[in-house]
């Protein structure tokens, strides 16, 4: 949950590309049951979501990050005794649709590309009416 808000402040903040913040990431989804979501029950995933019916989805990093950030569901797989698998999330926005899984690896691989970035270079443009900068970093262009 941490890293989501470290790694979106990098990229509103211009210390990673765009193109690094909308960098794909392939997790699971899983389509919601009939049954609602609601804060007495969102552990229930099982119940909730057809946890069986997955299929591969590809988001980009800003989406997974913000999914999380208002996470509605925000529970740990695990594949053993103290194993993190993965994470399994939605938003308050998204959990009637489906859930999704990204294994841990995954988002430490993201989070660790965004952490070792350090643009080369980057160039400040007045945007319209000369009160504000626009920050393109070289990675952008």
């Amino acid at each position: 949950m941490m890293g989501s808000f470290i790694v979106r402040k990098l990229a509103e903040s211009k210390n990673i590309s765009d193109k690094l913040y909308n960098q794909p990431l392939v997790m699971r989804a899983y389509p919601a049951t009939d049954q609602i979501a609601d804060l007495f029950n969102r552990h229930k995933i099982v119940e909730l979501y057809e946890v069986k019916d997955g299929t591969s989805v590809t988001e980009p990093l800003q989406y997974v990050v913000n999914q999380i950030i208002h996470s509605f569901v925000f529970e740990f797989i695990f594949e053993g005794p103290n194993k993190v698998f993965g994470v399994a999330f939605n938003s308050d926005h998204s959990k009637k649709k489906r859930l999704f899984m990204l294994p841990l690896d995954k988002i430490i691989g993201a989070f660790a590309k965004c952490g070792n970035y350090y643009p080369e270079s980057m160039t400040a443009l007045r945007i319209n009416d000369g009160s504000e900068w626009e920050i393109v970093l070289d990675d952008d262009c």
